[in-house]
Formats: structure tokens, C-alpha cells, sequence
């Protein structure tokens, strides 16, 4: 072995230790600082949601709020603030877009009352690609934190700081309900990292709502509008089934009510023009779901989705990235790929439609991809929500190499052990160690401990530089690969014994 390399596996191995040792744990902060939001949901009467707080100025009379301008995907998010008045009238007041930033000049240590409203920024029927945008209009709204909640800079420190934000809401209209990530309380106290606050959701007004109790937690489904293809029992029995394998697959449990949204989205379905959209975002003890309400849009696909999205209460919300789309591979492909081992083991999918669905969806697009071989340090944000391949490639790319590493272990280990272990093991560390954040370095040491420098190697080719991920060599028995245009796809053989293949890809 190279000096390089040795020198590099040490460094792994001490990350190694360093990243299980139970001495790696946060240090205990001072009391947390707290803000008081108190919200009127005027969408029937005004279309707008009227918020309010205090804060106090800096001993220079400072006052910096944030609001994310530009973030997921979404541009001119300042469109979205309609009056904002401050009390008392401060000297100057800057709206600085392309920092995020609002800056109020006001007299020093002064106690300072924000009021605003935020509004809905487009006149169009609703799309899947508005689902960031605060969406208010005279029946319901559906806002993101981040997207309600103006902060003050200094609530928050770094990324694992908490404060204690206490969100108050006037009483819902009579026939209308509400709720959000954090349940159906009016007022609500909670201890939250500024990622904790961003990533949640609020929505009121003629949604469905159904309850059920999981192993002592509230799990709550909640929708609207009339479904054309499917019934809201059959989504709600649809998280029933899922949420079950999930927990069992994490050995782990809800630690608090977990809620879902499904929201109806426009897309024209006609003889002419056939379109559909699905899509969805994991959130702070729950996600949210956005279909297109046409033909287009079956049950079979809300599978696929309600999995991937359950899946980043772990991958995501848990194991967090540390340079968030630097490991888009890792949280967005290898939640790809649990998304169709789980729907497997769970009978969600058959072999064949498991074959069937990751030639279509995974193998054959990234093969064909243009860009399937760039580096991963040429995917960057603006990259990834605004091209459509660059936007593909992290799942495509992260699922290829997961199903090349989950064959690695399984035959090291003659099925004894799998990717599975190794996700276990990454899930623990993060729990024992909350401000753990996953990178490349604390990727490749567990890769050190479960296979070799090899491992490494074939990282470092494949996901930094890029080189296509060919189907591994060695298929468990049964498959075989067929090229289908330029492109390799997995096929069943004939005479394959079709429940031990199963139960190898599921393991």
C-alpha cells in the first residue's frame, strides 16, 4: 500500500473511533434564547397570514432578521412579504434580497415589535413546482416554516443551536381545521434548531383529517380536494403499511406524533397533452406529498414516494449531510435505493415489478444521462433544482453505487452482512452524537471498517471523480444483464428460484 494511502486509512480509523466513542456527544449549551410568534390565518377574508413578535435591538441599535430569499428551487421568496411595519418607528429599514437579510436601525437594547403578512406570489392554478411557495388562497394554506417565519439572525447560532420558539394561533373558522408538523396544539412551545423550524409545515383550512396510533404516537394523514384515482383510505392504509417496516428496518421507533400532507397540484390531462407530477419533502417529524389530481396519477406511484419521503426521517433529518448538495448522492440516491429494497422486502413490490421499475426509473436513465459522468463537485444547488439531469443524477448515481456497495458486503461476508449494517451502524452514531455531520471522511471510515482500501478506491473513483458505476460483475443468482439500446438492465432467468432472489435483494 501506498504512503498516501496508509497515512489516509489512519486518519479513517481514528475518525473511526472518534465517530462511535461514547465520549463524542454535544456540549451542554447555555439556556437556549426564545421567541414568541403569535399568527392570524386571514386567508378567507385577506388571502394572507398576519404574524407577529417582539425582539430586542443589539447595543448598537441593530436589528438583522432573516428570511430565505432564494432556497429550494424557489427565487424572490421577499415577493412573497406583503406589509411590514415596525414598532417604534425605527430610523432605516433595509430589505437586502440577496442576503436573506431585513435590517432594522432603532435605538439601542430596544424591545421591537415586528408585525407582517405573507402572501400567495402567483394567480396561476396550483403546480407541483409552487409547492415551496406559501400557498394561501380563500379555502386553505399550506406554508413551509420558512416561509411563515421571519427570525431574528441571532436566535439561532450554528446548525445545532436550539431556541425555544412559542407559536401561538388565533381559533380556526368553524368547519376548517389546523395543523402542522409539530400537531394540532393552538399554541405551541417548542425547542428547535433553525433547521428544525425551516423544514416544518402549517396548513389550515377544508383539509381531511385521519388519525391512527402507532406503538404509542399520533400518526396523522391529512389531504383535500376530491381525489380522481385513488381514495383517501386507500393513501391512509397505504402509511400503515409503510411506516411498520420502516421502524422495524431502523430498529428504531417515532419519538414524537409524525404527521403527512397530500395536496392536489393542476397539470393538464387531455387527449393532447398528458402530464403528471408527484413529488415531496422530508420535514421535521413528518413530510409533505403534492400529486397531480388527473389519470396520470396512480396509487402505485404515491408508493414509491411515500417511501422515499418516510425514509428521510432517517437519511436527512437524522444522519444529516454536512455540505448538504456535496452528499445529495448518499441522502437523495441511497434513499432511492432503501425506497425499493424496503417496498420488496414489504411485498409493496414484486420481483419482477422491482426489476422492471429500477431499469425504468434508475439503471437505463443513468446510463443515458449526459451527465453521468461529471464530477460531484459539479452539482451544485442552482445546478440541481434548476436542470432537470443534474437534478436526476444524485439518485441515479447514489442508487447505482449503493447496489454496487450492498453486493460488496453481502459476498465479503457470504450474506452474513449487507449495507444494511453499515446504515445501522451510521444511524447509531448520529443518535449517540447529534452534532455529527455526514461527510465523505466519516463515509469512507465506516467503509475502512466493513471492507478495505479498496472501498475507498472505488468512492473516490465514483462518486468524487465521477466514473460510471457499472452493474456489479458478480449478480446474485437468478440475474443476469441484457443491454437495452446503450444501456445495461437487469433481467430474471428463466429458471431462476424467484423467492430466494428475493429474499437476497431484500437482505
Amino acid at each position: 500500500m501506498k504512503l498516501n494511502n496508509i497515512l489516509q486509512a489512519a486518519r479513517l480509523f481514528l475518525l473511526a473511533l472518534l465517530i462511535h466513542s461514547p465520549f463524542a456527544q454535544a456540549n451542554t449549551e447555555a439556556a437556549p434564547n426564545k421567541i414568541t410568534y403569535r399568527v392570524k390565518p386571514a386567508y378567507r377574508d385577506s388571502l394572507n397570514m398576519q404574524v407577529s413578535f417582539r425582539y430586542k435591538s443589539d447595543q448598537d441599535g441593530k436589528l438583522v432578521l432573516r428570511y430565505e430569499n432564494d432556497s429550494w428551487g424557489d427565487k424572490n421568496i421577499f415577493d412573497c412579504i406583503g406589509s411590514f411595519k415596525v414598532e417604534p418607528e425605527p430610523a432605516n429599514i433595509s430589505f437586502m434580497r440577496d442576503s436573506s437579510l431585513i435590517i432594522i436601525q432603532t435605538e439601542p437594547n430596544q424591545l421591537t415589535g415586528i408585525s407582517y403578512t405573507i402572501k400567495q406570489d402567483f394567480n396561476e392554478p396550483l403546480k407541483n413546482y409552487h409547492r415551496y411557495r406559501p400557498i394561501i388562497q380563500q379555502e386553505y394554506f399550506h406554508l413551509l416554516g420558512m416561509r411563515l417565519f421571519i427570525t431574528p439572525d441571532e436566535l439561532f447560532g450554528d446548525d445545532t443551536d436550539t431556541a425555544v420558539v412559542e407559536i401561538i394561533w388565533d381559533t380556526p373558522a368553524p368547519g376548517t381545521i389546523f395543523h402542522s408538523s409539530f400537531g394540532s396544539g393552538l399554541h405551541q412551545e417548542l425547542e428547535l434548531t433553525r433547521v428544525m423550524l425551516y423544514a416544518s409545515y402549517f396548513v389550515g383550512g377544508d383539509f381531511r383529517r385521519y388519525q391512527y396510533d402507532f406503538q404509542g404516537q399520533q400518526v396523522n394523514f391529512l389531504t383535500r380536494g376530491n381525489w380522481q384515482t385513488f381514495s383517501d383510505s386507500a393513501v391512509f392504509e397505504l402509511l400503515k403499511q409503510t411506516i411498520p417496516t420502516h421502524v422495524s428496518f431502523w430498529k428504531d421507533r417515532l419519538d414524537a406524533p409524525f404527521s403527512v400532507t397530500l395536496l392536489p397540484t393542476f397539470e393538464e390531462w387531455t387527449e393532447t397533452s398528458k402530464a403528471y407530477s408527484i413529488g415531496g419533502s422530508g420535514l421535521t417529524n413528518s413530510f409533505i406529498s403534492f400529486a397531480s389530481n388527473n389519470a396520470g396519477t396512480g396509487l402505485d406511484r404515491l408508493v414509491w414516494l411515500y417511501n422515499h419521503e418516510l425514509l428521510h426521517k432517517w437519511i436527512g433529518n437524522t444522519i444529516r449531510n454536512e455540505a448538504e448538495e456535496k452528499q445529495y448522492w448518499f441522502s437523495e440516491g441511497f434513499t432511492e435505493y432503501y425506497a425499493y429494497k424496503l417496498m420488496l422486502k414489504s411485498k409493496q413490490l414484486s420481483l419482477k415489478e422491482w426489476v422492471e421499475t429500477v431499469n425504468r426509473d434508475m439503471i437505463v436513465p443513468y446510463h443515458n444521462s449526459s451527465v453521468n459522468t461529471v464530477p460531484n463537485s459539479a452539482l451544485t444547488l442552482d445546478k440541481f433544482w434548476s436542470d432537470r439531469e443534474y437534478h436526476k443524477l444524485p439518485y441515479q448515481r447514489g442508487f447505482m453505487y449503493a447496489l454496487l456497495l450492498d453486493q460488496q458486503l453481502k459476498q465479503r461476508s457470504k450474506g452474513k452482512k449487507s449495507l444494511d449494517h453499515l446504515m445501522l451502524e451510521l444511524l447509531q452514531s448520529a443518535k449517540n452524537n447529534p452534532s455529527l455531520r455526514f461527510n465523505h471522511d466519516v463515509f469512507k471510515a465506516l467503509l475502512l471498517k466493513h471492507l478495505d482500501a479498496r472501498a475507498i478506491d472505488d468512492f473516490e473513483k465514483h462518486i468524487v471523480e465521477g466514473k460510471l458505476i457499472a452493474l456489479p460483475k458478480e449478480l446474485p443468482e437468478g440475474l443476469y444483464i441484457q443491454t437495452e439500446g446503450n444501456a445495461p438492465a437487469l433481467k430474471i432467468k428463466e429458471q431462476a428460484n424467484t423467492v430466494k432472489l428475493t429474499q437476497h435483494l431484500a437482505l
